[in-house]
Protein backbone atom coordinates (compact mmCIF):
# COMPACT_ATOMS: atom_id res chain seq x y z
CA UNK A 1 0.00 0.00 0.00
CA UNK A 2 1.53 3.32 -1.06
CA UNK A 3 0.97 6.22 1.33
CA UNK A 4 2.50 9.59 2.07
CA UNK A 5 3.06 10.72 5.65
CA UNK A 6 4.17 14.34 5.68
CA UNK A 7 5.39 16.34 8.68
CA UNK A 8 6.94 19.79 8.54
CA UNK A 9 7.04 19.59 4.78
CA UNK A 10 9.11 16.37 4.71
CA UNK A 11 7.98 13.00 3.44
CA UNK A 12 8.55 10.58 6.32
CA UNK A 13 7.05 7.35 4.96
CA UNK A 14 6.38 6.47 1.38
CA UNK A 15 5.28 2.85 1.47
CA UNK A 16 3.62 0.61 4.04
CA UNK A 17 3.63 -3.16 3.66
CA UNK A 18 1.14 -5.17 5.66
CA UNK A 19 -0.04 -8.72 6.07
CA UNK A 20 -2.05 -10.69 8.58
CA UNK A 21 0.07 -12.94 10.75
CA UNK A 22 -0.87 -16.29 12.25
CA UNK A 23 -1.82 -14.55 15.49
CA UNK A 24 -4.52 -12.60 13.60
CA UNK A 25 -2.58 -9.38 14.09
CA UNK A 26 -1.51 -7.11 11.27
CA UNK A 27 2.24 -6.88 10.85
CA UNK A 28 3.31 -3.60 9.35
CA UNK A 29 6.67 -2.85 7.77
CA UNK A 30 7.59 0.30 5.97
CA UNK A 31 10.08 1.85 3.60
CA UNK A 32 11.20 5.17 5.08
CA UNK A 33 12.60 8.13 3.17
CA UNK A 34 13.57 10.59 5.88
CA UNK A 35 13.00 8.58 9.04
CA UNK A 36 15.54 5.81 8.34
CA UNK A 37 19.05 5.91 6.84
CA UNK A 38 19.41 4.19 3.45
CA UNK A 39 20.05 0.47 3.64
CA UNK A 40 18.64 -0.03 7.12
CA UNK A 41 16.32 -3.07 7.33
CA UNK A 42 12.64 -2.37 7.38
CA UNK A 43 11.17 -1.83 10.80
CA UNK A 44 8.25 -3.94 11.92
CA UNK A 45 5.41 -3.22 14.31
CA UNK A 46 2.41 -5.26 15.39
CA UNK A 47 -1.00 -3.66 15.81
CA UNK A 48 -4.34 -5.13 16.84
CA UNK A 49 -6.95 -5.97 14.21
CA UNK A 50 -10.58 -5.08 14.78
CA UNK A 51 -12.61 -8.27 14.48
CA UNK A 52 -15.60 -7.69 12.21
CA UNK A 53 -16.52 -11.32 11.58
CA UNK A 54 -19.67 -11.16 13.70
CA UNK A 55 -20.94 -7.89 12.25
CA UNK A 56 -20.18 -9.09 8.72
CA UNK A 57 -21.87 -12.46 9.26
CA UNK A 58 -24.86 -10.73 10.83
CA UNK A 59 -25.19 -8.40 7.84
CA UNK A 60 -25.12 -11.36 5.47
CA UNK A 61 -27.81 -13.09 7.53
CA UNK A 62 -29.96 -9.95 7.50
CA UNK A 63 -29.72 -9.85 3.71
CA UNK A 64 -30.70 -13.51 3.43
CA UNK A 65 -33.61 -13.01 5.83
CA UNK A 66 -35.01 -10.11 3.80
CA UNK A 67 -34.50 -12.08 0.58
CA UNK A 68 -36.47 -14.94 2.15
CA UNK A 69 -39.34 -12.57 2.92
CA UNK A 70 -39.33 -11.36 -0.67
CA UNK A 71 -39.73 -14.89 -2.04
CA UNK A 72 -36.25 -15.03 -3.61
CA UNK A 73 -34.37 -16.72 -0.76
CA UNK A 74 -31.12 -17.62 -2.54
CA UNK A 75 -28.43 -14.99 -2.99
CA UNK A 76 -25.09 -15.55 -4.67
CA UNK A 77 -21.85 -14.59 -2.96
CA UNK A 78 -21.49 -11.82 -5.57
CA UNK A 79 -24.90 -10.40 -4.67
CA UNK A 80 -24.09 -10.47 -0.97
CA UNK A 81 -20.67 -8.94 -1.57
CA UNK A 82 -22.15 -6.08 -3.59
CA UNK A 83 -24.55 -5.13 -0.81
CA UNK A 84 -21.92 -5.56 1.90
CA UNK A 85 -19.38 -3.51 -0.05
CA UNK A 86 -16.79 -6.29 0.08
CA UNK A 87 -15.54 -9.09 -2.17
CA UNK A 88 -17.18 -12.41 -2.94
CA UNK A 89 -14.21 -14.39 -1.65
CA UNK A 90 -14.63 -12.92 1.85
CA UNK A 91 -18.36 -13.63 1.76
CA UNK A 92 -17.72 -17.28 0.90
CA UNK A 93 -15.35 -17.55 3.88
CA UNK A 94 -18.01 -16.05 6.16
CA UNK A 95 -20.57 -18.54 4.90
CA UNK A 96 -18.46 -21.62 5.73
CA UNK A 97 -19.02 -21.59 9.53
CA UNK A 98 -22.63 -20.48 9.06
CA UNK A 99 -23.24 -23.50 6.83
CA UNK A 100 -21.36 -25.78 9.21
CA UNK A 101 -23.64 -24.60 12.03
CA UNK A 102 -26.66 -25.30 9.79
CA UNK A 103 -27.76 -21.67 9.81
CA UNK A 104 -27.50 -21.38 6.02
CA UNK A 105 -27.61 -23.80 3.11
CA UNK A 106 -25.15 -23.25 0.28
CA UNK A 107 -25.52 -24.69 -3.20
CA UNK A 108 -23.04 -24.63 -6.06
CA UNK A 109 -23.58 -23.95 -9.74
CA UNK A 110 -24.71 -21.03 -11.85
CA UNK A 111 -28.04 -20.76 -10.04
CA UNK A 112 -26.52 -21.56 -6.66
CA UNK A 113 -25.91 -19.39 -3.65
CA UNK A 114 -26.85 -19.21 0.01
CA UNK A 115 -30.20 -19.21 1.79
CA UNK A 116 -31.39 -19.51 5.37
CA UNK A 117 -31.53 -23.08 6.64
CA UNK A 118 -34.29 -22.23 9.14
CA UNK A 119 -36.89 -19.47 9.47
CA UNK A 120 -35.44 -16.22 10.77
CA UNK A 121 -37.66 -16.50 13.86
CA UNK A 122 -35.79 -19.68 14.83
CA UNK A 123 -32.26 -18.32 14.49
CA UNK A 124 -30.83 -16.41 17.44
CA UNK A 125 -28.12 -13.80 17.20
CA UNK A 126 -26.14 -15.84 19.74
CA UNK A 127 -25.92 -18.71 17.24
CA UNK A 128 -24.55 -16.37 14.59
CA UNK A 129 -22.07 -14.92 17.08
CA UNK A 130 -20.78 -18.32 18.23
CA UNK A 131 -20.16 -19.72 14.78
CA UNK A 132 -18.65 -16.53 13.34
CA UNK A 133 -16.17 -15.88 16.16
CA UNK A 134 -15.40 -19.48 17.12
CA UNK A 135 -13.37 -19.86 20.31
CA UNK A 136 -11.95 -16.34 20.14
CA UNK A 137 -12.55 -14.56 23.47
CA UNK A 138 -14.44 -11.30 23.62
CA UNK A 139 -11.25 -9.54 24.78
CA UNK A 140 -7.63 -10.61 24.64
CA UNK A 141 -5.51 -10.30 27.73
CA UNK A 142 -2.28 -8.38 27.26
CA UNK A 143 0.73 -10.63 26.91
CA UNK A 144 4.01 -10.28 28.72
CA UNK A 145 6.11 -11.79 31.47
CA UNK A 146 4.83 -11.58 34.99
CA UNK A 147 6.71 -9.17 37.21
CA UNK A 148 7.47 -9.39 40.89
CA UNK A 149 4.31 -7.48 41.70
CA UNK A 150 1.09 -8.77 43.20
CA UNK A 151 -1.03 -6.66 40.87
CA UNK A 152 0.78 -7.85 37.73
CA UNK A 153 0.76 -11.44 38.97
CA UNK A 154 -3.03 -11.56 39.47
CA UNK A 155 -4.17 -9.14 36.76
CA UNK A 156 -4.33 -11.77 34.01
CA UNK A 157 -6.47 -14.12 36.12
CA UNK A 158 -8.80 -11.28 37.05
CA UNK A 159 -9.06 -10.17 33.42
CA UNK A 160 -9.86 -13.75 32.34
CA UNK A 161 -12.70 -13.91 34.87
CA UNK A 162 -13.96 -10.49 33.78
CA UNK A 163 -13.87 -11.56 30.13
CA UNK A 164 -15.81 -14.75 30.87
CA UNK A 165 -18.47 -12.76 32.75
CA UNK A 166 -18.80 -10.24 29.92
CA UNK A 167 -18.99 -13.08 27.39
CA UNK A 168 -21.88 -14.67 29.29
CA UNK A 169 -23.69 -11.31 29.35
CA UNK A 170 -23.18 -10.84 25.61
CA UNK A 171 -24.44 -14.33 24.79
CA UNK A 172 -27.42 -13.81 27.08
CA UNK A 173 -28.39 -10.60 25.31
CA UNK A 174 -27.89 -12.11 21.86
CA UNK A 175 -29.72 -15.27 22.83
CA UNK A 176 -32.85 -13.24 23.59
CA UNK A 177 -32.91 -11.81 20.07
CA UNK A 178 -33.74 -13.62 16.85
CA UNK A 179 -32.70 -12.78 13.31
CA UNK A 180 -36.32 -11.79 12.64
CA UNK A 181 -36.20 -9.40 15.61
CA UNK A 182 -33.15 -7.79 14.04
CA UNK A 183 -34.86 -7.33 10.67
CA UNK A 184 -37.84 -5.70 12.37
CA UNK A 185 -35.48 -3.37 14.24
CA UNK A 186 -33.74 -2.45 10.97
CA UNK A 187 -37.10 -1.57 9.46
CA UNK A 188 -37.92 0.60 12.48
CA UNK A 189 -34.59 2.41 12.13
CA UNK A 190 -35.12 2.81 8.39
CA UNK A 191 -38.54 4.36 9.06
CA UNK A 192 -37.06 6.80 11.58
CA UNK A 193 -34.38 7.84 9.13
CA UNK A 194 -36.98 8.36 6.41
CA UNK A 195 -40.02 10.17 7.85
CA UNK A 196 -43.19 8.69 6.45
CA UNK A 197 -41.32 5.55 5.40
CA UNK A 198 -42.30 2.01 6.32
CA UNK A 199 -38.98 0.24 6.02
CA UNK A 200 -39.45 -0.29 2.30
CA UNK A 201 -35.82 0.69 1.82
CA UNK A 202 -34.86 -2.79 2.97
CA UNK A 203 -36.73 -4.35 0.08
CA UNK A 204 -35.29 -5.22 -3.30
CA UNK A 205 -32.37 -7.22 -1.90
CA UNK A 206 -32.64 -9.98 -4.47
CA UNK A 207 -33.84 -7.90 -7.37
CA UNK A 208 -30.57 -7.50 -9.28
CA UNK A 209 -29.17 -9.99 -11.77
CA UNK A 210 -26.78 -12.64 -10.52
CA UNK A 211 -23.08 -12.20 -11.13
Amino acid sequence: MDVLLVAHGKVLLEKIHFFVGASRRVLLTWDSVEAEPPGRPRREVSVAVLDIRFSSSLMAMFLLAVAEEEGNPTLSSAQLAERMDTNASLVRKLLIPLARAELVVCTKGRAGGARLARPAEEITLAEIYRCSTGDKPLWNCRSGDEHDCRIATNAQSYFAELTAEAERAVLGALGDRTLADGVRELRRLDGEGNPGGDGAGLRGVASSDRS
